[in-house]
């Protein structure tokens, strides 16, 4: 299972979400909202309300993931309009987004979970303090964790189990999600 969990999150998923939204990978951004650590609930609150849980339909896959400017874009349409329909790799995209855009250290965090339906893609901020140590925060929706010292601490309390997980980022140049070694975030 865990093999299995490796190989679609680590190999075939960024391929396949580059794949299947190749058309939409020449969006930019429309104008960023500013979020800082003070509005951060705010705008994660704002994101959530414009939102709405869908799950992929048989085109996606696994965890397909459009790109994050098409997102941020639509969840700019869905403030005077529709909601953005989308699953939790969706929503936290659009999240992903609007933080790296204001500067702040961010990747997205995926969990195979047993049972593997109870899968989940989440947020994760960096915060490094003024002698380098390296903390965590995770967000899960409207939701920002205590500060972790590793991902690793993270995972060993997240239920279900964790049979495996990844850090992936958005590529702006080449326009497309790229997986993170976990050692370099």
């Amino acid at each position: 299972m865990k093999l299995l969990a490796m190989i679609g999150l680590k190999l075939l998923r960024n391929i396949w979400s580059m794949i299947r939204w190749h058309k939409l990978r020449k969006v930019e951004s429309d104008k960023m909202i500013p979020v800082d650590e003070f509005s951060l609930k705010s705008a994660l609150t704002d994101v959530y309300a414009h939102f709405k849980w869908t799950m992929d339909d048989w085109t996606q896959l696994f965890d397909s993931m459009k790109p994050a400017p098409y997102l941020y874009n639509e969840y700019l349409k869905s403030r005077v309009g529709d909601k953005v329909l989308d699953d939790c790799d969706g929503y936290h995209t659009i999240v992903y987004h609007i933080l790296k855009n204001n500067g702040f250290d961010v990747a997205l965090l995926t969990v195979a979970t047993d049972p593997i339906k109870e899968s989940h893609t989440m947020c994760v901020i960096k915060d490094v303090d003024v002698v380098g140590e390296k903390s965590y925060r995770v967000i899960d929706y409207t939701s920002v964790s205590k500060s972790y010292s590793s991902i690793d601490e993270f995972i060993s309390q997240y239920q279900p189990t964790v049979i495996y997980w990844c850090l992936d980022k958005y590529d702006y140049d080449k326009r497309r999600f790229v997986g993170v070694d976990k050692d370099e975030f």
